[in-house]
C-alpha cells in the first residue's frame, strides 16, 4: 500500500480498529506545533548563587513534536571551567528518542579567548536540543555570568514570542517571531530576519529646519519629516519664501537633520502654486554634495510659484 493516513477510528475497511504509532503521532504534532515553552514563566532558567548548577522553574515545553512538563523546581549541574580561557554554554531541553524522554541539559562550548556558543544537535529522529538559555564561565573555575534567556514562547495564534536579544539560533526558512521587547513581527529568509511590522514606525513628525526667512505655506501641515520605516524618510507640509517673494529656483528651502539624509541625491516631482508653472522638482542633498550642504532640500522649477508642497515625498536613507 503506497499511502497510509491517520488518526482514524478504523482502517479503510471500516471494521479493523486503527493503531497510530509514536512515529506517526509525533510527525502530526511536529507539523502542527512549535518548539518552545508553554508560557512566559515556564521553564525559566536562573543560576544558583554558588554557580554549581542552574535552576528551571515549573512549566511545559515542546520539542520536535514531543512534550514535557516540569512539576517542581529542577536543577542541572553546571560543569566547572578548569581551562584557562572562558567558555560559553547552552541550557537546553534535550529530546532523546533512544532514551524516550525530554530532559534539561547543559551543552559546553570550547575554551577560547573569544568563546562561541557550541553547535546544538537538531536531528528529530535521534537527539534534538531546544535552547532555553546561555551563560558564560571565565577560565579557572569562574562563576556563571551573562545569563541570556533564549526561550521561545509557543503561540498558537501565530509567531513564537522571543526577545530581540535572543532570537532563535536555528531559524527555519519562513519562520516568524514576535519580539516581546520591541513589538516587532519578523520572518526569516536567506540568512536574515526581515521586519514585517514594527510599532515604532512611522515615528512622530518632527519640524524641518527652514532656511532663514522661509516659513510654512499658506495651507496644509507645517513642514516636517518622519521615519516611515527604519530605512525611509517621509516629508510633508509646504514652504514659501519671505514676504510675497517668488520661490527661487536652484536653491535650498529647508534641511533635514543628520540620520535622515540620503546617501545619494533623491529627487521627486512636487506640487506648487500653479501660477505659470510647468514643472517643479524637489531634491535632498546627500553627504559629500559639491554644491549643497548634506540634507538641504533644493527646489528646481520653471515659472513663478510662491510655495512648494513636500507632501508624499519619500526617499531611502
Amino acid at each position: 500500500m503506497a499511502f497510509t493516513s491517520w488518526p482514524f477510528d478504523f482502517e479503510p475497511d471500516g471494521v479493523t480498529p486503527q493503531e497510530t504509532t509514536e512515529d506517526q503521532f509525533r510527525h502530526t504534532l511536529a507539523g502542527a506545533a512549535q518548539n518552545g515553552v508553554g508560557g512566559a514563566d515556564h521553564l525559566e532558567v536562573s543560576a544558583l548563587s554558588d554557580s554549581s548548577a542552574v535552576s528551571l522553574t515549573t512549566g511545559y515545553g515542546s520539542v520536535a513534536g514531543y512534550s514535557c512538563y516540569n512539576d517542581a523546581e529542577a536543577q542541572v549541574s553546571a560543569p566547572s571551567n578548569s581551562a584557562s580561557q572562558a567558555r560559553l554554554y547552552w541550557v537546553v531541553l534535550r529530546l532523546d528518542r533512544t532514551a524516550r524522554q525530554i530532559t534539561p541539559a547543559i551543552v559546553e562550548g570550547a575554551a577560547s579567548s573569544s568563546p562561541q556558543l557550541p553547535a546544538l544537535s537538531r536531528d528529530p529522529d535521534t537527539v534534538f536540543e531546544e535552547p532555553l538559555a546561555s551563560f558564560r564561565r571565565a577560565g579557572g573555575g569562574g562563576g556563571i555570568t551573562d545569563l541570556v534567556d533564549y526561550r521561545a514562547v509557543i503561540n498558537p495564534q501565530g509567531s513564537r514570542a522571543v526577545s530581540s536579544a535572543a532570537r532563535p539560533p536555528y531559524p527555519a526558512i519562513g519562520e516568524r517571531i514576535y519580539e516581546t521587547d520591541t513589538g516587532r513581527e519578523m520572518y526569516y529568509h536567506s540568512g536574515t530576519w526581515h521586519t514585517v511590522a514594527d510599532p515604532s514606525y512611522p515615528t512622530a513628525w518632527q519640524p524641518l529646519q527652514l532656511r532663514t526667512g522661509y516659513r510654512a505655506g499658506p495651507a496644509g501641515h507645517t513642514p516636517s519629516w518622519r521615519y516611515r520605516d527604519p530605512g525611509t524618510v517621509e516629508l510633508r507640509g509646504s514652504v514659501r519664501p519671505p514676504g510675497s517673494d517668488v520661490l527661487p529656483s536652484g536653491t535650498y528651502y529647508a534641511r533635514v537633520p543628520t540620520g535622515a539624509r540620503p546617501a545619494v541625491w533623491r529627487r521627486a516631482p512636487a506640487a506648487c502654486e500653479p501660477r505659470g508653472v510647468a514643472t517643479m522638482s524637489v531634491g535632498v542633498a546627500p553627504e559629500g554634495s559639491a554644491d549643497f550642504l548634506p540634507g538641504q532640500i533644493v527646489g528646481t522649477h520653471f515659472g513663478t510659484p510662491r510655495w512648494v508642497s513636500l507632501d508624499n515625498i519619500t526617499y531611502d536613507i
